[in-house]
């Protein structure tokens, strides 16, 4: 959940027309076993390792600033500046937590959460078993709807400026998605490389950031279409190793 001004360009989109897609300016290795679900707030990223159950948080370029210990099987987390929202696979759960991981209240949810983000006042958690399907819920743990989300499978989730981003993988429609509160998709991405997958999307106010599960890297991407393109990405201007 971050704070900003979304600029989104304006393309004219041909049918049948190969149109390419925003550029990678940088990517690191997130120091997460397995890096899934993240979140964004400055000026660190947040990142969900589900096999080490913590969440690891980095610098923009990859530098690890510390550790927090979470919930066995945390899929999704994100940080609002003073607590930290996660999504617990293992356990069914959704949590919030202090800066230092303890436990400030939970409940349970009705499918095994994957993603989670911070919407400013409610939050909002995607199942990895129902699908495509998005929940929106108080911060008490109130359920006050839920939505069909893009393409089969819904992961990581990141609420920016009345809106939400969703990770979606593996299967159709493979790719990072924005959408409104009501579920209408308002611009989508592929910006992963040739055998990866999306697991994890933040937006930083600038830019794009999400994680790929495949190779447990993280990437900052150069948005600049308003359409999914199934061409490769441009050139990788940066790595951090």
């Amino acid at each position: 959940m971050r704070k900003g001004i979304l600029l989104t360009a304006c393309l004219v989109l041909v049918a049948g027309t190969a149109l390419g897609a925003g550029s990678i300016i940088s990517s690191f290795r997130s120091p997460s076993g397995y890096v899934m679900g993240m979140g964004y707030y400055s000026p660190y990223l947040y990142h969900a390792d589900y096999t080490n159950s913590r969440i690891c948080v980095t610098t923009t370029a990859g530098s690890l600033v510390r550790t927090v210990s979470s919930p066995a099987g945390t899929l999704g987390c994100d940080f609002d500046g003073t607590y930290f929202w996660v999504a617990s696979y293992s356990s069914t759960m959704l949590y919030q937590l202090t800066s230092t991981g303890s436990t400030v209240k939970s409940w349970s949810v009705p499918a095994s959460p994957y993603g989670i983000t911070f919407g400013g006042t409610y939050v909002w958690y995607s199942s990895a078993r129902s699908g495509n399907m998005i929940y929106q819920y108080t911060t008490t743990g109130s359920l006050i709807k839920s939505m069909s989300g893009p393409g089969s499978f819904n992961g990581g989730l990141d609420w920016a400026n009345g809106y939400i981003w969703v990770a979606n993988w593996p299967g159709t429609n493979d790719g990072v998605y924005r959408l409104t509160t009501a579920g209408s998709v308002v611009e989508s991405y592929v910006p992963v490389p040739s055998g990866g997958r999306s697991a994890g999307v933040a937006w930083d106010g600038s830019y794009l950031w999400y994680s790929n599960y495949t190779n447990s890297y993280i990437y900052q991407i150069d948005t600049v279409l308003t359409s999914i393109v199934p061409s490769s990405l441009g050139k990788i201007k940066s790595v951090y190793r």
